[in-house]
């Protein structure tokens, strides 16, 4: 019973990732731009990654190897560096 509880519990952390990359940064925070847009590149990479993230967390819930999980660290690492200004990192270091 145990076991399925962790597997359970596993699932639902990276649904809950998934769902807040695509509900909050991909819906709300991440504005679309053109390619001719000043801050384009900065647009493609954080797409990129939160793509990156929802499908990494997709691994994760698919299996247990640790090598996923990993990854999605190291990914939502990038996304902090990119997305969030000096006082936001100072923010979540408080948080953590």
């Amino acid at each position: 019973n145990q076991l399925v509880r962790w597997i359970n519990s596993k699932e639902q952390h990276a649904q809950k990732i998934q769902n807040t990359i695509m509900e909050y940064f991909l819906a709300q925070r991440i504005k679309p731009k053109k390619s001719s847009d000043d801050g384009y590149s900065k647009y493609v990479d954080l797409a990129t990654i939160c793509q990156n993230i929802i499908f990494t967390a997709m691994k994760t819930k698919q299996t247990v190897d640790l090598l996923h999980l990993e990854e999605l660290n190291t990914l939502l690492d990038e996304l902090v560096k990119i997305y969030f200004d000096n006082h936001g990192k100072k923010h979540l270091k408080e948080l953590k």
